[in-house]
């Protein structure tokens, strides 16, 4: 009989547990960032910086940029400009989607 209490059943999820957990999903939250590699800035030009001014990232358009997921990274791709904004285009992806 205690044989029996140990053994674990699955059950098969039903198509309406299935659409209440998508559902439950979408309203998740989940922080994106996208981060432009080597840009380097000595400590005196960084406690000298001031609201107003202009800092140079010398980063170069053809080079892709990483996007992180809840801190790790997912895609990488290219930062466009889209009207009066900046957008994010993924070229490919880099990790495991699962958070």
């Amino acid at each position: 009989m205690f044989e029996r209490l140990r053994r674990v059943h699955r059950a098969e999820s039903k198509l309406k547990d299935q659409a209440h957990m998508a559902d439950l999903l979408q309203e998740i939250n989940l922080k994106l960032e996208v981060q432009l590699d080597g840009c380097p800035i000595s400590t005196e030009d960084l406690v000298k910086l001031a609201p107003g001014q202009v800092l140079l990232l010398d980063y170069p358009l053809e080079r892709q940029a990483t996007a992180f997921l809840n801190g790790r990274p997912k895609f990488s791709g290219d930062i466009v400009a889209t009207e009066s904004k900046l957008a994010f285009t993924v070229r490919s992806e880099t990790g495991d989607l699962m958070v």
